[in-house]
């Protein structure tokens, strides 16, 4: 495993990162993915190289040569590559009389997969983003105009298709920011309605994995394509609002929303529930009762408010020298059925030392996946670390078990990582 990254003049950087193993199974037998920052993923190898050029205030090019290993299939379907995989973005400029921004985006990209099947893709994005502008009432307004032209061809052993196809789509975003003060706190209240149309019939998403947020409710491209749009009539509704103390520091927030189309589209992802003609209602909560403790809670809850299909709620404790997180997750119905508790932890002796602990537990099952105590010792140029690792559930061939693994990292230059002892 190699990760390299490099900064050169003119704000142009790179990054280079290289993963192989010659056992399928080793990254799952020493869950490296908690214990290595080049490991992300325990069953999938990805070795790229990375450009990005920033070649003017406006402009900037990037570009990927990637290859993907799939550890879990056997013979030569198992690779990927996908070469160039780029994206070009341009900042146009245009009279100050429109109003607005005018913005230009091309991005691209080729792939062999499954042995003898190939891919090219070439996406334009032409989009005008206006300027706000403010009503005698208060009431804040933009709008954002899209045309996206996307062209592919697929070739596979027993077909090749080639694919052109022209969208358009339109959002509309008012928001009425209010504000009331008190003698010790600051209260923000801000309704928001997005109204978005598209007259195009999108490409087939029903299957993709998407799940609505509070995040993303909003947002013009909120299916998470780059080569699609949101077909059809709907109209976003939400609330947002903000309590700070008189130092003006953050201690309460809630965010709602929820979306409404004129039909069903059963284009649209289904766990979205955009498909639908009324989302889950989904949102967010902070607080902050004490400067050592904060709370996070994200949420989905069907229309009619009697099931939650999605649970995300965190807290963090952080006093002098010991730091701990708490976070649950649960999915439930259309998004899932997953219900797990995890821990993070760790102590700062001293700047050098540190002890840190890890575990989940998979409440469905009432079964723990796995935990980690970590011993490290980390100066500017050296990080030693002793850790002892135990899964406690069967993946494939591997059994649970229990290991000592030891490495040095020198900074920036290279990490030693010796093989795990393991042990009953």
């Amino acid at each position: 495993f190699a990760k390299i990254k490099g900064k050169t003049i003119k704000g142009k950087n790179y990054n280079f990162q290289y993963q192989s193993v010659t056992n399928d199974e080793y990254l799952k037998l020493h869950n490296l993915s908690n214990s290595s920052e080049i490991i992300n993923n325990e069953s999938l190898l990805t070795s790229n190289f990375y450009y990005n050029n920033n070649i003017d205030e406006h402009t900037t090019l990037s570009s990927d040569f990637l290859i993907y290993e799939d550890l879990s299939v056997r013979d030569s379907d198992r690779f990927r590559y996908v070469f160039p995989n780029f994206n070009f973005n341009k900042k146009i400029q245009i009279d100050k009389n429109y109003n607005g921004n005018f913005f230009f985006k091309s991005s691209g990209y080729q792939q062999q997969y499954n042995t003898n099947n190939y891919q090219a893709v070439i996406t334009n994005d032409f989009l005008f983003n206006s300027n706000s502008f403010v009503t005698k009432k208060g009431l804040s307004n933009n709008y954002q105009i899209l045309i996206k032209h996307d062209n592919s061809f697929t070739s596979t052993a027993t077909d090749d298709e080639d694919t052109t196809d022209l969208y358009q789509s339109i959002l509309l975003k008012s928001e009425l920011p209010l504000i009331k003060k008190t003698e010790n706190y600051y209260n923000y209240l801000k309704p928001i309605v997005a109204l978005k149309l598209s007259p195009n019939n999108s490409k087939d998403l029903s299957g993709n994995d998407l799940r609505l947020s509070y995040d993303n409710i909003f947002s013009f491209n909120r299916i998470g394509s780059s080569r699609n749009i949101e077909e059809g009539r709907s109209i976003s509704i939400g609330m947002e609002y903000k309590k700070n103390n008189k130092f003006n520091e953050n201690i309460f927030n809630l965010s709602l929303a929820n979306s409404i189309s004129d039909k069903k589209n059963n284009n649209l992802p289904s766990k979205s529930k955009l498909d639908q003609t009324r989302s889950d209602v989904v949102g967010k909560l902070f607080y902050k009762p004490l400067q050592i403790l904060d709370i996070n809670y994200n949420f989905s809850y069907d229309r009619d408010f009697k099931n939650s299909n999605y649970q995300s709620v965190s807290t963090n404790f952080n006093f002098k020298k010991l730091r701990t997180n708490f976070s649950y997750l649960s999915k439930d119905n259309e998004i899932g059925n997953i219900e797990t508790i995890n821990n993070s932890t760790s102590l700062n002796f001293n700047k050098e030392n540190i002890l840190k602990f890890n575990t989940t537990k998979n409440l469905k099952t009432d079964f723990t996946e796995y935990y980690n105590l970590i011993y490290q010792y980390e100066t500017d140029c050296l990080i030693a670390s002793v850790e002892y690792q135990k899964k406690f559930y069967e993946d494939g061939t591997l059994l649970p078990d229990k290991s000592l693994l030891f490495y040095i990292k020198f900074i920036p230059f290279a990490e030693l990582r010796p093989e795990a002892t393991n042990f009953k």
